[in-house]
């Protein structure tokens, strides 16, 4: 082939076009019969492109594509490159000029995989221009860059997405939470793999638009604090706003499922209004960077949701290790009604309360009511212990299993103020009465009589016992009609009003009256 004197060191010639690819000897003739020392000249087969991985990146480049072909020879150091090239002239990159091809450095991994990255498109100011759609058609060198390959991959570019809140931002150990991602970018055009990262762990989208992205949380053996990122091409993660500062970050929190080792009561009447403790542990997370919120919730036997069976629990009635709430009424099915318990810390995973020997965690019973207090008064200075029969319904109380009568908790409570409360144990006589003692009271004083089954959620029927001490001061008038038609006013201490109030005049006795035929105390 004629040869090109460049200098007394160089000449240029072109090669010959040959069938097959490899080695020939390359000798320089300078004249006829003088011929150089040969040297190895390498004839390959062209490079095709016919895969780039991924085929998408963010705007600020540095992707690392694997680029699957043929053909992939090693020519030498600095010799492999991909080129990145578009005739598109609204794409103006880097420091903002158009430029057709833009070469990064490749490795070739074998005769079928190179790998390079991907060139950034933003200005020297670090902004994006006209970046919306923007692309590159990706080619392969093998020389440096002077000859490219004829087949190309397409590589197009993204916003890069921003994540705003994470809800709900925690969940248990055991996975399957439905976490949702708020923020903006996250179903680009160029989105070619979206990908969510927990701190190590990584799932894939179950559904998303530009501004949610929607996953189910994996499981992981251990609780703790994830930062959680987002990649649109299963490579490149969104960056954190600061290294292990969990209050700035966005986060998702594992928790152990929180336990319950111990409640009370474990039954209440249907209108509710039960105090309940819990006892256990996990109720709160107590994490900084968290705002701790707890809900407890009851179910049928079958799971189902009770309406309006639902309660978030107040800050001051939850600790990490006991919480407290008052049960829901509930619609009374028959004379008990057997419920689950649950409770969650992100109203989403609920997580059963359940009493193993039940199978159940609370019974509801016909809500108890008192009718009659016999007899309804009494002396403050009794001799004896006297009892008074109280009469209603519902003060049946039966055992955990319902086979038989449990009146452990059956009380009778005497009072009109908690702070003065006197508590009686009552002795269960049927399902609609039962007796109890009259506690010892130091003045006259009417008191409301209330019953409880459980231990804790009393009657409210305001029926009373009275305590009565009278002592006569005074009478007015002094002189009475024969016909008894006088109405007397007696002054005194200890009278109670029993409703069956009676004075003695000499040796006669009468009926108080009070303009007619009532009589009264006041």
């Amino acid at each position: 082939m004629p040869a090109k004197r460049l200098s007394s060191s160089e000449i240029e010639c072109v090669s010959p076009r040959v069938a097959n690819p490899g080695e020939v000897d390359l000798v320089v003739q300078v004249y006829a019969g003088l011929d150089s020392a040969s040297v190895q000249f390498l004839y390959y087969k062209g490079p095709e492109v016919k895969k780039v991985e991924p085929p998408c990146g963010p705007l600020y480049g540095y992707t690392q594509i694997a680029v699957t072909g043929e053909n992939f020879v090693d020519l030498g150091r600095d010799m492999a490159m991909c080129a990145f090239k578009s005739e598109d002239s609204g794409n103006n990159y880097l420091d903002g000029s158009h430029k057709p091809i833009v070469y990064t450095n490749a490795t070739i991994v074998n005769q079928t995989v190179l790998l390079c990255d991907s060139p950034s498109m933003l200005n020297k100011q670090g902004y994006a221009v006209d970046a919306e759609g923007a692309w590159w058609d990706v080619a392969v060198s093998l020389d440096g860059g002077n000859q490219l390959s004829d087949t190309v991959g397409r590589f197009e570019y993204y916003a890069e997405p921003v994540i705003k809140s994470v809800v709900p931002a925690l969940g248990p150990t055991y996975g399957g939470t439905v976490v949702t991602l708020h923020g903006r970018g996250f179903a680009q055009n160029a989105t070619c793999k979206a990908v969510i990262r927990l701190g190590v762990l990584e799932v894939f989208p179950l559904n998303m638009t530009n501004k949610t992205m929607t996953f189910r949380a994996p499981a992981t053996p251990l609780a703790g604090t994830t930062a959680v990122s987002v990649s649109l091409n299963g490579q490149q993660f969104t960056k954190q706003p600061a290294v292990s500062d969990f209050s700035k970050e966005k986060t998702y929190d594992y928790y152990a499922p929180p336990y319950t080792s111990l409640y009370y009561p474990a039954r209440g009447p249907t209108n509710g209004g039960t105090p309940q403790r819990h006892q256990g542990y996990g109720f709160k997370l107590e994490r900084p960077h968290l705002t701790d919120r707890f809900w407890a919730r009851l179910t049928d036997t079958s799971k189902a949701i009770i309406p309006g069976a639902e309660q978030e629990i107040p800050p001051e009635h939850l600790n990490i290790d006991t919480w407290a709430w008052s049960l829901p009424p509930v619609s009374a099915q028959s004379d008990t009604r057997d419920v689950l318990m649950q409770i969650s810390l992100n109203h989403q995973d609920w997580h059963d309360v359940v009493n193993p020997e039940t199978g159940t965690a609370y019974q509801y019973y016909a809500t108890p009511h008192v009718t009659s207090v016999s007899p309804a008064f009494g002396h403050v200075k009794a001799l004896s212990d006297p009892t008074i029969d109280i009469g209603g319904s519902g003060f049946r109380c039966l055992s955990d299993d319902k086979k038989e009568d449990d009146c452990s908790d059956l009380l009778c409570r005497f009072g009109n103020s908690p702070e003065a409360y006197v508590y009686v144990k009552a002795a269960y006589v049927s399902s609609s009465q039962v007796r109890c003692k009259v506690p010892q009271y130091t003045k006259p004083d009417v008191l409301f009589v209330e019953v409880t089954v459980n231990g804790e959620s009393y009657t409210n029927d305001n029926k009373t016992f009275g305590y009565f001490d009278p002592f006569v001061l005074d009478a007015e008038p002094k002189l009475l009609a024969t016909d008894g038609s006088t109405a007397v006013q007696i002054k005194g201490l200890g009278f109670v009003d029993s409703g069956q109030a009676r004075a003695a005049y000499g040796n006669r006795t009468h009926a108080l009256t009070c303009g007619g035929n009532d009589a009264s105390v006041s």
